[in-house]
């Protein structure tokens, strides 16, 4: 697994795209996959559910 150095640059690039797509999201699913998403980024080694509707 690389380095979080390794990583830190791709990770910026996605947190920024995220933020861009959460500016014109039509609907709070998308907000919470979004912040989902943002979660794996910032603590990957942490369990992360969702916990949506869709997801049971």
């Amino acid at each position: 697994m690389p380095d979080n150095d390794d990583l830190a640059e791709a990770r910026e690039a996605m947190i920024e795209q995220m933020v861009a797509m959460a500016r014109t999201a039509k609907s709070s699913a998308t907000i919470l996959r979004l912040a989902e998403a943002y979660a794996w980024l910032a603590e990957p080694g942490q369990p992360h559910g969702g916990g949506g509707s869709e997801n049971r």
